[in-house]
């Protein structure tokens, strides 16, 4: 995603830059994503969204355990991370941003 939101240009171009950035066969992504397989996993993660998220909902939409993060600061997110009890140097006590985090 990084190198798709970095990059100008239409879609297409974008993707076959990006796909020659990590040594990916374009043209066989290009031919998935353009025959029914492309279709049917298009549709298949419609669905998905929208039996998961029947009412309306921002994008992106954090969630951590399966629980909305309201804000989408950094603080924020990471305070969601750091309460589930995972072991990761960001959530030492240290290494937490010292300002207040509203969730």
């Amino acid at each position: 995603l990084a190198c798709a939101d970095g990059a100008s240009g239409e879609p297409a171009a974008k993707a076959a830059a990006c796909a020659k950035e990590g040594s990916l066969p374009w043209d066989k992504i290009s031919a998935c994503f353009g025959g029914d397989q492309g279709a049917g996993l298009v549709k298949a993660a419609a669905d998905y969204f929208e039996g998961r998220f029947p009412a309306p909902v921002g994008v992106p939409r954090i969630e951590v355990n399966g629980k909305e993060v309201a804000s989408r600061s950094y603080g924020a997110v990471l305070h969601a991370l750091c309460e589930t009890g995972i072991k990761a140097p960001a959530c030492a006590a240290d290494a937490r941003p010292t300002a207040a985090v509203v969730v």
